[in-house]
């Protein structure tokens, strides 16, 4: 099942956010990186997030390229937990069955989110769009020796949820 995009609300900041928040009144680390992300992304893509993307579609947000809207929407899902190749099964598993999006990113954070990351991360997600298949790319930000880097770690393809070698 595909849920139109149209039917989705644009990221606030406000009613969603305090929803997912803990008693104390602090997001859990996963949430800030969530939302770290859709506020670095918010100038060149309009972000779209909602609980039905997040908990049916397994997609933290789904963004659009201000500057190409000829582009395919790219779904991201966002974690900071490295090695949990469960997780990561599960969300293609599920773009597999409901075809949410064509083109998706699992992003894997194991460094700060700074403002610097988000020009190379907007690069990354148009190369996403612009890819010859439905698939979904893995990628790594983490510290390296000269700063941060982006890592393609594996690509699958959608259609047969196998893994593919390259992105075009």
């Amino acid at each position: 099942m595909t849920v139109p995009l149209c039917r989705q609300r644009l990221f606030t900041g406000a009613a969603w956010s305090a929803a997912r928040r803990d008693g104390a009144g602090r997001a859990p680390y996963g949430i800030r990186l969530e939302e770290r992300l859709k506020r670095g992304l918010a100038d060149e893509f309009r972000v779209i997030a909602s609980a039905d993307l997040d908990f049916l579609q397994k997609l933290d947000c789904v963004v659009r390229d201000n500057a190409h809207p000829e582009l395919p929407a790219v779904g991201i899902q966002i974690t900071a937990r490295a090695h949990d190749r469960e997780k990561m099964m599960a969300v293609l598993a599920t773009l597999r069955r409901t075809r949410a999006v064509s083109r998706a990113m699992y992003l894997v954070i194991e460094a700060e989110l700074r403002d610097g990351i988000f020009p190379a991360l907007a690069l990354l997600i148009r190369e996403i769009a612009r890819m010859d298949r439905e698939a979904m790319a893995v990628v790594c930000l983490r510290q390296g020796a000269k700063g941060l880097m982006l890592e393609t770690a594996g690509l699958f393809d959608l259609a047969t949820g196998g893994r593919v070698e390259t992105i075009h």
